[in-house]
């Protein structure tokens, strides 16, 4: 994998870790998630002035704006009530597991992208590690996992379908399109059954809103750079390095005991992270 790759997707992880801890710390509350989403949606809205816009390269890529509109407004659904239900070390583990397995599944038959025995390899330790991290309780915390699960499976979507529309048009003008249509999308869900929580975040909680907003249009910018570059199944892998970082920000921030399992996980995240580096 070329350094330039590396070092954005590396640069994307810190950061999703980053705005994930924020959401935590605020129990995934949906208003603090969709105003952040909306002013994600506020920021990118200068690219349409400084960006040349080409209105049939634009009508190209709508079907994938759409769908990767939809799939999002889920992703932050469920990534809420994930985070209302469950903890991070539990949660994050779950979620970005799957969406490893899922995409280099879905690249495999859908884009028939290759993977190497190294890049194998590496995507399956990187998978182990992921699961690794929160074994013991799938039986005791089953919502959660349901959730983290469901989550996981968005990310496969959404990382497939952006890789296809990212090469239609300029990420910035695709990243600003994705939150417009993903905030409208699920404007008639929060305001029927989170309007409240949206006015008591606007009150309480302006820095998580401000840290989860810049810091997921930052985390998906990067990686749609990455993704005009490599390919889309060592990207998603290589970014669970955030799972690491996760683990750490628990222990850090929340208390989470650091024990031999996440020791263990924490291993071959890494090993499968200097796979993918030399494949």
């Amino acid at each position: 994998m070329h350094s330039d790759i590396y070092l954005l997707v590396f640069l994307s992880a810190f950061m999703h870790a980053l705005w994930n801890l924020a959401a935590r710390k605020v129990k995934g509350d949906m208003g603090v998630l969709w105003l952040s989403v909306l002013l994600a949606t506020l920021v990118s809205t200068p690219v349409y002035f400084l960006i040349p816009f080409d209105f049939s390269l634009y009508l190209s890529a709508l079907p994938y704006i759409i769908a990767t509109g939809v799939i999002h407004a889920f992703y932050f659904i469920f990534l809420s009530k994930a985070y209302e239900e469950g903890h991070i070390s539990f949660v994050y583990p779950i979620a970005r597991g799957t969406g490893v397995a899922g995409t280099a599944i879905l690249a495999f038959v859908l884009l028939n992208e290759q993977i190497s025995l190294y890049g194998g390899i590496a995507i399956a330790a990187i998978l182990c590690g992921t699961i690794t991290m929160a074994l013991g309780n799938f039986t005791s915390d089953k919502k959660s996992a349901l959730l983290a699960f469901s989550v996981g499976v968005s990310i496969a979507l959404y990382s497939i379908v952006d890789k296809l529309g990212v090469q239609k048009i300029h990420p910035a003008i695709y990243i600003a399109q994705m939150f417009l249509f993903s905030i409208l999308l699920a404007a008639p869900y929060v305001m029927l059954k989170h309007k409240n929580k949206c006015l008591n975040a606007l009150r309480k909680h302006k820095k998580y809103i401000a840290i989860v907003g810049c810091g997921s249009i930052s985390t998906y910018a990067l990686i749609l750079f990455a993704f005009r570059l490599g390919h889309v199944s060592y990207i998603v892998a290589l970014r669970e390095c955030s799972v690491v970082l996760g683990a750490i920000f628990g222990i850090l921030f929340f208390k989470e005991h650091c024990n031999a399992k996440k020791v263990m996980a924490i291993t071959m995240i890494v090993c499968g992270v200097i796979l993918l580096k030399m494949g």
